[in-house]
């Protein structure tokens, strides 16, 4: 990207009226450019801090090929384990249980 003053050096000598309004067209639409960008940029920066996006930074989950719903997939997980957990704790009781 050219900075101002490295703009001033390259800048061509204007000799009619017809490069100027080509020259002014030239750099309103780098201006328009530039400012699409800066709207993209900020969509995107505005995407990436919604609390899911945060969410899945910090779990490292992300959505696979196939469009397979992304929090279905951490709350089967979360499940999963947290069963599995009520498993290993249950399993003596109930074989206490059962012993009686």
């Amino acid at each position: 990207m050219l900075c101002f003053t490295s703009y001033l050096r390259i800048m061509k000598n204007i000799k009619t009226i017809k490069q100027l309004q080509a020259e002014k067209r030239l750099i309103a639409q780098r201006q328009a450019d530039l400012e699409k960008m800066i709207r993209l940029d900020w969509v995107e920066l505005k995407k990436s801090l919604t609390p899911q996006e945060l969410f899945l930074k910090k779990t490292g989950v992300r959505e696979e090929k196939n469009g397979k719903n992304i929090i279905g997939d951490v709350l089967s997980q979360l499940a999963a384990t947290l069963a599995g957990k009520l498993a290993e704790k249950a399993a003596p009781k109930i074989y206490r249980w059962f012993k009686k």
